[in-house]
């Protein structure tokens, strides 16, 4: 495989790769899609490891980084279902890691996490407020007209409101 010469953004790329799909699917088909697709791509990603490790073959380099680009694909495609770029999940990511692992990943530190996370189900508005200052992650989504769901991190949204929680550190 030649190297890639050709270098985008994310953002480029979410343009690039919706247009190509020209709005066939509605918001919950392209969910669907999209998370089932991340599985089986996962798969393949998974299945190509297990043949290096376990059966002694090379670790095909250039299947594995076009498996990968599947992933990307499928992970941009399930993102852009519910209003969010591939620079929103990286960053979402990044933060929920700081958080966790504020001076770096360790093994301690991982050890040190619980296994599960606590659900605190859902309430209202001034219980989201509450939780959020007492060191649970708040992620507020809101159903919008047509049946989809939207993302608002300050509060502000359509239609009716969930809070689900997530208790973050010990």
């Amino acid at each position: 495989m030649d190297p890639i010469e050709i270098r985008y953004t994310f953002a480029e790329y979410h343009a690039e790769r919706m247009a190509a799909q020209g709005g066939i699917h509605g918001q919950r088909d392209q969910l669907l899609v999209g998370a089932l697709g991340l599985g089986g791509e996962t798969g393949e990603v998974l299945e190509l490891v297990k043949k290096h490790f376990y059966h002694g073959k090379d670790l095909d380099r250039e299947k594995m980084l076009l498996e990968l680009g599947d992933v990307l694909w499928y992970i941009m495609f399930s993102a852009d279902a519910i209003g969010f770029t591939l620079e929103d999940v990286a960053l979402a990511n990044s933060k929920k890691l700081r958080a966790r692992y504020p001076n770096g990943f360790s093994v301690e530190a991982a050890r040190a996490k619980p296994d599960s996370t606590e659900k605190l189900g859902l309430v209202g508005y001034d219980r989201a407020r509450q939780a959020f200052y007492t060191g649970h992650r708040v992620d507020i989504v809101s159903e919008c007209e047509g049946g989809g769901y939207q993302r608002a991190w300050d509060g502000r949204t359509i239609g009716e409101v969930f809070y689900v929680f997530e208790k973050v550190g010990p």
